[in-house]
């Protein structure tokens, strides 16, 4: 017999992005002003050439970023069973909801923004190990299914 999925839902990668970009943003800002210090410090000012490649530099490494993590990020989803759930990120993951011994939800303000959400399942191994489900954008009816789907949390 066939197995056919009951949800499917992928990640939103704008979401992902948000945060990259933010942190890449203020990192070259980081950057630009360890470069100025260092000129300060010898005396002297940065050249204008020197200034512009540094801030075209910046700006590519941010653009460059950008697609090459939304072209990671639209790759992903996830497949939710009857009584499994399949992760298809890096590398495809099979695990059953009988190993899940807690499962939580998780929206913060960015994530309430985007009408994203993460749900977090903690599994039975020695290492408490935590698998993200991250931004997607049906959350809550996946959250109350795997809740019904595993009866134990």
């Amino acid at each position: 017999m066939l197995d056919i999925p009951k949800f499917k839902t992928r990640p939103k990668p704008s979401r992902y992005l948000i945060t990259k970009i933010i942190v890449l943003f203020f990192l070259g800002i980081l950057l630009y002003i360890g470069i100025y210090v260092n000129y300060w410090v010898v005396g002297s000012a940065i050249p204008e050439i020197l200034n512009g490649i540094f801030i075209a530099g910046i700006i590519m490494l941010l653009a460059l970023e950008i697609i090459l993590c939304y072209v990671k990020y639209s790759q992903y989803y996830y497949l939710f069973y009857n009584q499994r759930v399949e992760l298809r990120e890096l590398k495809v993951s099979s695990i059953d909801y009988s190993r899940i011994v807690k499962l939580s939800f998780d929206d913060n303000l960015i994530d309430k923004w985007f009408k994203t959400s993460t749900i977090i399942l903690q599994l039975d191994d020695a290492s408490n190990k935590m698998i993200k489900i991250r931004h997607i954008t049906n959350g809550n009816q996946i959250y109350f299914f795997l809740q019904k789907a595993g009866h134990r949390y």
